[in-house]
């Protein structure tokens, strides 16, 4: 007889002629067999091991697990996993090897894994990338697998970028307007971190309202919303940091404002009013600001428009081949405004060009250049002698029907003093404002004259602006922004 599940192949032997009586075992259970023989009464009694079949040894369902899970994708920590082999009988199978692959990145600490005693083999896995990775243990061709999970890494995580939802940058200042910002969060590897506090920032204090913290979702997307008080505020800018690291900003500034002002119009050349297509129109909250607020290009027909909120601003008006204009524009009241802008062209070894621009009233305002002569008089450069002899200079652009410009180009300056005026040619009105003298010189340098700023009487019929002393090789402008009822051709 044979305990343990051994089975006796016959259980009653007699014995040969040599006094031995042999019989045989089977067992489908691994493990040792307590053997009995009995004869007369009397019993002996050994043990018979049976081995487990590696023949036939497998990884049956369930029979690969994980023992460590959410490792971090550092390349550093590690995922572990088991793989209990048995034969077709159900023991554990000792000393097979057990091959372990895994995907989506992962590597196997030790690939071929011998069982053990109890028919275990473990190993362990590490990654840099976050998310599932299936990993399979086989064995005699069978397999079987099973899924780990990295997480990122949070201790590295960082603000990779921060995105301005949608492409409006402008809204009212009315107190409940807000704009939605999206900040992506990712640890040292690019992992999307999941639920890492989000710290928010603005740089215009309590004019706007910022949520000050969020969390990430699944993602890696932290979102927060930047709401308006009923102050008008300018080129905001947002920004995001994990705990106290740098903060990064967001991809565009934004403007909770007044109402804005539709501002149309065209740039045109002050020499001959030919429209210039391609002019970049940059408007600036300050001129000190490195950046504009708002900003368009005209088109192949010089037109542009841009919508800046009410308010003072400085504009730069540029194009290829021109010299920069550089003006305010005061839309603190206005709903609309239609407005030209008139570049110089480079002097390209002119001395000097002068350009006037006023309001469509007075119609009609003339340019009158005074130059001096080596006798000790003077040349009128003006509507009725555009181009006299001697001058070297001329009238580039009369304008009779409002808003100019009245252009004069000085070729070459001569020794002695300019005089330059402007004439209200249209009996009314006799007082106006907004008219402007720009004068630039082949230096690179220029000088702007408004009438707001002139003294003088109430009626404006003549504006004495600037004088050029042309003497010295550095040509000096002398401001006199004085206006009179007569005419003053020496600027006194």
């Amino acid at each position: 007889m044979a305990d343990n599940g051994a089975t006796v192949t016959t259980a009653s032997v007699t014995t040969d002629v040599n006094g031995e009586a042999t019989t045989t075992l089977t067992n489908i259970k691994a493990g040792a067999s307590k053997v009995t023989a009995s004869v007369n009464g009397n019993k002996q009694t050994v043990e018979a091991t049976f081995i487990p079949d590696g023949s036939t040894g497998t990884i049956i369902s369930g029979a690969l697990v994980i023992t460590t899970d959410k490792a971090k994708a550092n390349g550093i920590a590690t995922n572990a996993v088991k793989a209990t082999v048995t034969d077709a009988q159900g023991n554990r199978v000792p000393n097979v090897p057990v091959t372990f692959v895994a995907d989506n990145g992962a590597t196997v600490t030790t690939a071929s894994v011998m069982t053990d005693v109890n028919g275990e083999a473990n190993t362990t896995l590490t990654n840099l990338t976050a998310g599932v990775s299936k990993v399979t243990a086989s064995v005699n061709s069978n397999s079987q697998s099973v899924n780990t999970t990295f997480v990122a890494d949070v201790d590295t995580a960082i603000v990779s970028q921060v995105l301005l939802d949608g492409t409006v940058t402008d809204k009212i200042a009315d107190g409940s307007s807000t704009f939605t910002y999206t900040a992506t969060v990712k640890d040292a590897n690019g992992n999307l971190v999941p639920n890492a506090t989000v710290n928010w920032s603005q740089d215009k204090g309590a004019a706007v309202v910022l949520t000050a913290q969020s969390n990430t979702d699944a993602s890696g997307k932290a979102v927060t919303t930047l709401t308006s008080t009923t102050t008008s505020v300018l080129q905001i800018q947002v920004a995001a940091a994990i705990a106290s690291a740098t903060p990064v900003n967001a991809d565009k500034k934004v403007n909770f404002s007044k109402p804005l002002v539709q501002v149309t119009g065209r740039v045109l050349d002050g020499t001959n009013n030919a429209t210039i297509a391609n002019a970049k129109v940059d408007v600036y909250v300050s001129k000190n600001d490195p950046s504009p607020a708002y900003s368009t290009t005209s088109d192949g027909s010089g037109n542009y428009a841009i919508s800046p909120s009410q308010g003072l601003y400085y504009v730069k008006v540029s194009a290829s081949g021109y010299i920069p204009l550089e003006e305010t524009l005061d839309i603190q009241s206005a709903t609309s405004l239609s407005k030209d802008f008139i570049l110089s062209p480079d002097l390209n070894g002119k001395a000097a060009r002068i350009i006037l621009t006023w309001g469509t009233s007075p119609k009609d305002l003339d340019s009158h250049l005074y130059v001096p002569t080596t006798g000790g008089g003077t040349i009128n450069v003006s509507y009725s002698n555009k181009n006299p002899s001697g001058a070297d200079a001329n009238l580039d652009v009369d304008a009779t029907g409002g808003n100019g410009p009245e252009t004069i180009t000085i070729d070459s300056l001569h020794a002695g003093s300019y005089c330059y005026l402007v004439q209200r040619f249209s009996s009314t009105p006799t007082t106006y404002t907004g008219a402007n003298v720009k004068v630039y010189l082949a230096d690179g340098s220029s000088k702007s004259f408004s009438i707001n700023n002139a003294t003088g009487t109430a009626d404006k019929h003549y504006w004495a602006v600037f004088k050029i002393d042309g003497t010295s090789a550095q040509p000096v402008v002398t401001s006199v922004n004085k206006t009179s009822t007569t005419d003053n051709p020496s600027c006194n």
